[in-house]
């Protein structure tokens, strides 16, 4: 799927934007870089590159098939995204109830990291296809 240094490209970006998001967000907030932190980008760009790459598979088989291919893939794929994200991310939001400061702020900085990257993966990925990619994949 990656063969195609094109593609490898647009599934970065979300996940840049993501890590970019995260890392500005502990930037704005005041929040030093130490061991609990630092390991935030790495886990939010493990995860989320895991739905980027599932959404771009899925892209790519519909492009070949029909004009349509982000609703087919966002009536698929989409769906699957959410759900998982939302399950990812109130796992890591049940972090807060720790008395151990680290973890409640890796918890809420990993789950804004899981929305950041659903919701880049929902709408800045499929405008990147559309964009680069169209029907040339066919």
């Amino acid at each position: 799927m990656f063969s195609s240094l094109k593609i490898a490209l647009i599934a970065l970006a979300p996940n840049i934007v993501t890590t970019a998001t995260v890392m500005g967000t502990m930037g704005l907030f005041g929040i030093p870089l130490d061991l609990m932190t630092i390991t935030i980008a790495a886990v939010a760009m493990g995860i989320s590159v895991d739905d980027t790459i599932h959404y771009i598979h899925r892209y790519l088989l519909e492009n070949k098939k029909t004009d349509q291919a982000i609703a087919a893939t966002n009536g698929s794929v989409g769906f699957a995204l959410m759900y998982t994200t939302t399950v990812i991310v109130i796992g890591f939001i049940a972090l807060v109830f720790s008395d151990f400061i680290p973890s409640v702020i890796f918890g809420w900085l990993t789950g804004l990291a899981m929305l950041i990257a659903l919701i880049s993966d929902m709408t800045l990925l499929p405008v990147l296809l559309k964009r680069f990619i169209g029907k040339a994949a066919a």
